[in-house]
Parts: C-alpha cells; structure tokens; sequence
C-alpha cells in the first residue's frame, strides 16, 4: 500500500522484469504465483519504488486528503472526547503534563486514522481507550480526591455519553443497519442456493469480487456446505493459501502453479471479480501464457457474479 495510488516508476519497472499491467495486478492483489510474484522481488521493488518516486505529491493535497479522512467521523463523538478530557484535566494541579500527552495521543492516532485507513468499529474504541489511558498516566495523582464530587463527574460524563449517543440516532441507526443486513443475508442465501455448487466445482473469489461480510458471524453454516470457495487477496502465498492450493492440486497440479491459468477453459472452475480487474487479467494471462480469454458470466446477481475463462479455441462468441 505505500506505492499504491501512484504510478510505478518505469525503470523500477524494468528492472524487476515486470510490465505495467503486472504493477497493476499486484496492487490488486493478484500476485498468487510465485515465479512471476516472488515475495523477495515484490520487497525489492517496494524498496527501489520509494527510492524512486514517480511523481510528487503536493503538501497541499496531503493536508486536504487528511482533513477529509478524518472529517467524516460523527462530531458528536468529538465532542465527547474534548468534554470527557476537559473534565478530566479539571482540577489537577499539575494539568500540563497530562495536556501534552492528550495532544501526543491525538497526533499520533490521527497518524494511525490516516496511513492505516482504520474502520470506525475499530478506531473508536482504541482511540477512547488509548486517549484516557494517557491521560491517567500522566501523573501519577489521583483525577478526583473527593468521592462525592467523582459520583458527580461520573453522573455527568454518563448523561453527556448518553446525550450524544441518543441524539445522533445510533440505536435507530444500528436497527435499520441489522435489517437491511439481515434482509441481504436472505436475499444472498437464496441467489446462493440458486447457484447450487457441486461438489467438484471451485469457486475463485478475488479481491472483493463476493460479499463475504453477507456470511453473518452466528449464523448456521450449513448452506455453504458444498461452496468450494478459493480466496485470492491480501494474503496470497501464506501458509494458510498454500495449504488450500495443495489440497486443490492434488487432482490439478495445474492450479498450484497459477490459479488464473487453471481456469482457463475449465467447466468445473469460476471466478468473481471487481470488473477493473477484468482487462487486468485478460492482458496478465496474454501477456505471461500468450492465451487471449474472454470472461463468459456464468452466474449473475445484485450480489455477486461468477465468470468462466474461456480461450478463443472455444467457439463461443465474448461477453466482456
């Protein structure tokens, strides 16, 4: 991710043997083979890619890209945060240190908000945690001495928790969230029954080409028990990966080598993908194999759409 949104440096790019279209099929995570994707060329050219910028990026623009990640957060839990350590830092004596860790927190989570593009689910919790957890440790000095003036702050700080909570609508929020998820699980339940996988079919996902999120965490699981799925991601050529793909090579050796490859004109094989991935694969199977393909729906819905890779040895006419 710290090359992705810009180009690749063009002599970075020879070096490495690579053509513009590997750059783009590795930044969608489809570096699955390992000959063409060794994990110690793919370091190596993050390495010579920051040494060699492409282009410069405007300190304007980075200021306006950070304004606006974090500007679409609730202000209301802002607000909250500022209250909660207004009280906290009232009434201590020795009040400046506590204000210099608080301001240290907040750069260094906003920092984290940025680079790592965390998700609201995970970044408010940790930044409430972290944010009071420094504040308590920057003296060693109880907040409050008096217990009937804690009973009161904590009366206050529950009440303005409570305001903020209820006056954005979050329980309203959170239950029309849980019905449309739960009304796309049964949607999704049933697009997937209509696909009815066999027992020897595989079904390639990659990237976020399916709607995993829609498989809900307690859920029974039964339905998916003839699913063969094979993710390609993020965590290409882990252990985790390489155990599946041996399992599938068992009866394919074709598929641990390159499972792009292993579907070509293979009736037992489909993939879903984002569709600007599509050129992006048709151009990495011409390019490395010399097989001009052509993505041919096999399964279509609002929720996901399965293709089958055919070569033009098959007389059929493209739909891509």
């Amino acid at each position: 991710d710290q090359w992705s949104g810009i180009e690749a440096n063009a002599e970075v790019l020879s070096a490495m043997g690579w053509s513009k279209n590997d750059y783009y099929f590795m930044w969608n995570w489809g570096y699955i083979n390992q000959e063409i994707f060794p994990i110690g060329k793919i370091i190596e050219f993050a390495e010579l890619n920051s040494e060699k910028p492409p282009q410069n990026v405007s300190i304007r623009f980075k200021l306006e890209k950070f304004k606006n990640e974090v500007s679409h957060y609730d202000q209301a839990y802002w607000l909250v945060l500022i209250v909660i350590a207004a009280i906290t830092l009232n009434g201590r004596q020795n009040w400046k240190p506590a204000l210099v860790f608080s301001t240290l927190t907040i750069a260094v989570l906003l920092a984290i908000l940025y680079w790592m593009k965390l998700p609201a689910r995970i970044f408010f919790p940790a930044f409430t945690g972290i944010i009071i957890a420094s504040q308590l440790s920057a003296q060693k000095n109880r907040i409050f001495l008096n217990r009937k003036y804690n009973l009161i702050i904590a009366a206050v700080i529950t009440v303005l928790l409570a305001a903020a909570f209820l006056g954005s609508k979050i329980p309203q929020k959170l239950h029309e969230h849980s019905s449309r998820v739960m009304q796309a699980n049964k949607m999704f339940r049933l697009h997937l029954k209509a696909l009815n996988p066999g027992e020897d079919q595989i079904f390639v996902v990659w990237g976020s080409g399916f709607p995993l999120e829609l498989i809900l965490p307690l859920e029974d699981k039964s339905y998916l028990d003839d699913f063969r799925i094979f993710g390609i991601g993020v965590y290409n050529q882990s252990p985790t990966q390489q155990m599946a793909i041996l399992n599938i090579a068992e009866r394919d050796p074709l598929f641990a080598k390159d499972p792009f490859l292993a579907l070509v004109n293979n009736d037992k094989y489909f993939i879903a993908l984002k569709p600007w991935t599509i050129p992006l694969l048709r151009t990495y199977l011409l390019e490395h194999y010399g097989i001009n393909a052509h993505l041919r729906p096999y399964y279509s819905s609002g929720f996901f759409k399965f293709y089958r890779i055919t070569s033009d040895s098959v007389d059929q006419s493209p739909v891509d």
